[in-house]
């Protein structure tokens, strides 16, 4: 396995800029995740990576070698993808094998590593059958088995988990973040799933227009945010719209405390998580370390293990605050008061 290591790297299909100038490194052994929407760059990304296009400009490294004249084939990369990409015909010995088969390893030891990944992807004993008799969950763990047979330098993953239903999907995430654990295979993954991204991944690359937006762990993206895109992109947030006058931040004109410095002065964006918020009594009075403002429930709605309640607070657009299922119920029309803590509301870049 490698380090890779993009250099002012950038893919244009004539007039249409698909990746901007990346630089990226990967660390050896990494799980690093290219999120983002559609045509955001994160699968032209992969797609360079693995040598399947050409970049327009700059250079790609494995480790101390620049791979970015080499071919696919000759880059020793490991490939999942979403449809799994299995041969119907082999049993799934061969197609675990097929790779070590191609590279003219002893048939010995082809035996030796199929079974050591089939204990690894806990499918002991399936040797003989075939893809059609393995569901959906099975097969993609086999296409992981298959990638990771011949010790690649670097697994690369194109939204792997994509095709399969939410409870097979959270259970392969498990599976597939055990496996590289196990590993240590340098991995880059693309996904446009958040809660995928965030439980599978060492750092996640937060792709938008081209370009990464931010680059972190998944607790530094969720709690500092780079920019109202991932802001708005991983996990909810309610996007504040204010002006800064005399030094503070006003939003519908209730004057709103914030951590970390204020611009001198122009249009700003506050982000506050739902999560952050709490529903208290109206008039109570907050302290240093909270703010607050009052408004109208305009709905409530149940989602399990949180009550979600929208609140008019007067700004730009509705509040939404996350109470626990056992807290005091509100009802919509009623007047309450929205607190959190001060450090909770951060300016956010456009």
């Amino acid at each position: 396995m490698s380090d890779v290591s993009l250099r002012a790297v950038s893919k244009n299909y004539g007039s249409h800029t698909a990746l901007r100038t990346l630089d990226l490194d990967i660390a050896q052994g990494e799980f690093l995740t290219l999120l983002g929407p559609s045509g955001c760059g994160k699968t032209t990304t992969l797609r360079l990576i693995a040598g399947f296009i050409d970049p327009t400009a700059g250079r790609i490294y494995f480790g101390r070698d620049d791979v970015t004249d080499l071919p696919p084939q000759k880059r020793e990369i490991g490939m999942v993808f979403q449809d799994y990409a299995l041969f119907p015909h082999l049993t799934i010995a061969d197609n675990i094998g097929f790779a070590l088969v191609e590279r003219g390893r002893k048939p010995a030891e082809i035996e030796k590593r199929v079974t050591e990944l089939l204990n690894l992807i806990r499918l002991p004993g399936a040797e003989n059958r075939f893809p059609a008799e393995l569901s959906g969950g099975q097969q993609q763990r086999i296409a992981v088995a298959r990638a990771v047979a011949h010790s690649p330098r670097v697994l690369l993953m194109d939204e792997p988990l994509g095709a399969l239903d939410l409870k097979l999907r959270e259970a392969m995430q498990a599976e597939i973040s055990a496996i590289q654990r196990t590993l240590r295979i340098t991995t880059v993954y693309v996904t446009h799933d958040q809660s995928e991204a965030m439980s599978m991944s060492d750092r996640i690359a937060v792709m938008n227009d081209g370009r990464i937006e931010q680059l972190g762990t998944a607790v530094d993206i969720y709690n500092r945010p780079a920019s109202s895109f991932v802001a708005g992109f991983v996990g909810q947030i309610n996007l504040i719209a204010g002006e800064v006058a005399a030094g503070a931040v006003v939003a519908g004109g209730q004057r709103i405390r914030v951590s970390g410095s204020v611009p001198p002065s122009g249009a700003v964006t506050l982000g506050i998580r739902p999560e952050q918020l709490r529903v208290v009594e109206p008039g109570l009075i907050v302290s240093d370390e909270f703010d607050a403002l009052d408004g109208i429930v305009r709905s409530t709605m149940f989602a399990g293990s949180v009550i979600k309640v929208e609140v008019d607070a007067g700004l730009s657009a509705p509040l939404l605050v996350e109470m626990h299922p056992d807290a005091p119920a509100v009802a919509a029309g009623e007047r309450v008061r929205i607190s959190w803590r001060v450090t909770s509301a951060t300016i956010l870049a456009s």
